[in-house]
C-alpha cells in the first residue's frame, strides 16, 4: 500500500505538464444521452485511433465519475503499446475497487483524494492525499513526478474546467454525424455563466482527418 501525503503550498512549483484534452462527441456536443449512454457514439476506428493518442502520452487523466459510469480501462490495447499510467481525481475518495480499471497492472493507478482515509492494499495503486484538488495544484505534482505529456480523458465537469482554465495546449475532437438531442446534461463543455461571444475561447483547427465518417478535429487556442 502506497499513500503519500504532501504540504502542496510551501512547495515552490510552477511547472505542468504539456496538456491534451481529448473528447469524442455528437454533432450537438454531448458525450452521453441523457440517460447516460455513452459507448460508441463514436466508431470503433476511433476507439483505434484514441489507443494511438495514449502510447503518445505519458498518463491519461480522468474523475471518478467516469470509472463508475463507464468501466474504462485506459490501456492502449496496441502491440508494443506504452500503456500510460492512470490518474484518477476523486475528491470524496469513494472508489470502487471492483471496477476492472483496478483488475490489471499494466500501469500504475494515482487517485488524488481528499479523503485521508481512503486505503488501498494494491501495490500499483497511489493515493496521494492533498487538502484541496484543484487543477493546478494536482498538475503541478504530476510534473514534479516526472509526467511531461498528460491526455485528459473525462467526463463534461473536468473536460470544461481544463477548457475553461489556461492549462490547454491541445484540444482534440471526434466528431460523430449523430444528434442525440435531450437537455443537454452531458454537453462536453458546461459553464456556470453565459459567456458573451467577444469573451467567447477561441481556436484554430490544426489538422482534420475523416475516421470512417467520424471527423477528428485537432485545435490550439488562439
Amino acid at each position: 500500500m502506497k499513500t503519500i501525503k504532501k504540504d502542496f503550498f510551501k512547495a515552490k512549483q510552477h511547472k505542468i505538464p504539456e496538456i491534451t484534452v481529448k473528447v469524442s462527441t455528437s454533432l450537438d456536443g454531448k458525450q452521453a444521452t441523457d440517460s447516460g449512454q455513452s459507448q460508441w457514439i463514436t466508431n470503433k476506428a476511433v476507439k483505434q485511433d484514441v489507443y494511438r493518442l495514449r502510447h503518445t502520452h505519458d498518463a491519461v487523466l480522468t474523475g471518478n465519475g467516469t470509472i463508475e459510469a463507464d468501466n474504462p480501462q485506459y490501456t492502449t490495447r496496441i502491440q508494443d503499446g506504452k500503456h500510460p499510467i492512470r490518474i484518477i481525481l476523486s475528491k470524496r475518495g469513494q472508489i470502487d475497487y471492483s471496477k476492472q480499471i483496478f483488475h490489471d497492472q499494466l500501469s500504475e493507478i494515482w487517485i488524488y483524494t481528499e479523503n485521508e482515509k481512503l486505503k488501498t492494499d494494491k501495490s500499483f495503486i497511489k493515493i496521494i492525499n492533498i487538502s484541496n484538488c484543484d487543477t493546478t495544484t494536482i498538475l503541478q505534482d504530476l510534473y514534479q513526478r516526472g509526467i511531461g505529456k498528460l491526455l485528459v480523458e473525462a467526463g463534461p465537469n473536468i473536460t470544461s474546467q481544463f477548457l475553461q482554465s489556461k492549462h490547454l495546449n491541445e484540444l482534440i475532437l471526434y466528431i460523430a454525424p449523430k444528434l442525440i438531442g435531450g437537455s443537454g446534461k452531458h454537453q462536453f463543455y458546461k459553464t456556470d455563466e453565459v459567456i458573451d461571444l467577444p469573451e467567447a475561447t477561441q481556436f484554430e483547427i490544426v489538422d482534420s482527418k475523416l475516421i470512417n465518417q467520424n471527423l477528428k478535429l485537432k485545435l490550439r487556442k488562439k
